[in-house]
């Protein structure tokens, strides 16, 4: 189907930000690696989810908006629209996406983390009561076995 001049420069525009969109989608994949270690295999894995979420997006973008047909300069847009949003936003992104997820583990976290100053100290104190029992009953038994 042929797009009028305005309805080309409204897909370019589009597209430009649907890039944007795929590089705050890799943004997310990036703190969530920094906020949780993940081995390789864990991060071939979301690579793997990463892109194909994104092509899922760009083909569903492509079939609605440029009625399935791919265009340069659609796939230009998209190009143009990452590349603007690494250099421009990402830092940001990236801060507050590092901030919000790092706040939603402590406020996860938190129950937890009271549950084990609950249960940990007095663990403790019965361990080393044990501890110092074994030595004395071991000294008893030394005792004994050094009678007989």
């Amino acid at each position: 189907m042929i797009l009028p001049m305005w309805g080309q420069a409204w897909l370019f525009l589009s597209t430009v930000l649907l890039g944007a969109a795929v590089g705050v989608l890799y943004d997310i994949f990036r703190v969530l690696r920094r906020v949780v270690r993940h081995s390789v295999a864990v991060v071939q894995i979301e690579d793997i989810i990463f892109w194909v979420t994104a092509t899922v997006f760009v083909f569903y973008f492509m079939l609605v908006q440029n009625y399935g047909e791919i265009r340069p300069f659609s796939l230009i847009g998209i190009t143009c629209g990452a590349i603007i949003y690494f250099l421009t936003l990402s830092k940001v992104i990236l801060f507050f996406l590092s901030k919000v997820i790092q706040l939603a583990l402590r406020a996860i976290s938190w129950p937890f983390r009271f549950i084990a100053k609950l249960i940990i100290p007095p663990a403790n104190k019965f361990l080393r009561r044990v501890k110092v029992y074994g030595r004395i009953q071991k000294k008893k038994w030394r005792a004994r076995r050094k009678k007989v």
